[in-house]
């Protein structure tokens, strides 16, 4: 009776000994790619249904808005990013290069001593851009004071400044760059005024152009 038992343990722990633990199965090359083919599914629904939530949400958005008689409204983001494609659109490539040429030699190029634009400073830039497209000129402008390339140099952006004051004071097409810059980089030149270099400028100019509007 005893030998029987003892036989039958033997037999059941050699049984169970022969198969494989959990860390040895995770272990092995092929059950390790399926465990991590199905880990990659898993995430792969959670992603889908994230998504689908995601677009839920704003077709839902949509049809409120709809339902109510209201237009849905992009954020101030996508009404610059849309403004500036529209633009952009309008300028030959060529244009834009010669406008932003003359821009950027102008705000970029003064003497270290001496960042204030003179008098025949000012003439100049208006002789080589003069004849250049309106729209050419707007967009080289604002991307002088835009931070888009990385430059936050305060130099340049105060150039500018001094550029659309002598361009507004000149009348003609020189006066409709200068406003045509101010409206779309209104936000640009309101945050110069805490730039503590461009503050006293950025503030005449503001005050210059709403006296006009």
């Amino acid at each position: 009776m005893g030998g029987r038992q003892e036989s039958s343990v033997a037999e059941s722990s050699s049984l169970w000994g022969s198969i494989p633990s959990f860390a040895d199965m995770g272990a092995h090359p092929a059950v390790s790619s399926a465990l991590d083919n199905v880990a990659l599914s898993i995430g792969d629904v959670l992603d889908a249904a994230t998504q689908d939530l995601s677009e839920m949400a704003g077709d839902l958005k949509s049809f409120v808005a709809s339902a109510v008689g209201l237009e849905e409204e992009p954020d101030e983001e996508q009404k610059a990013e849309a403004a500036s494609k529209k633009v952009l659109e309008a300028v030959s490539p060529r244009s834009r290069q010669e406008a932003a040429g003359a821009i950027s030699d102008f705000c970029q190029k003064y003497p270290a001593a001496r960042v204030r634009p003179t008098t025949q400073e000012l003439e100049k830039l208006w002789a080589a851009i003069g004849g250049l497209k309106p729209v050419a000129l707007n967009s080289a402008f604002y991307d002088e004071l835009s931070f888009s390339n990385g430059d936050t140099s305060w130099q340049p952006r105060l150039r500018v400044l001094f550029a659309l004051e002598f361009l507004f004071r000149k009348d003609g097409p020189g006066k409709e760059v200068a406003i045509s810059v101010f409206h779309q980089a209104r936000s640009l030149i309101l945050h110069l005024t805490e730039v503590q270099q461009c503050a006293e400028k950025a503030k005449e100019v503001i005050r210059l152009f709403s006296r006009k509007e």
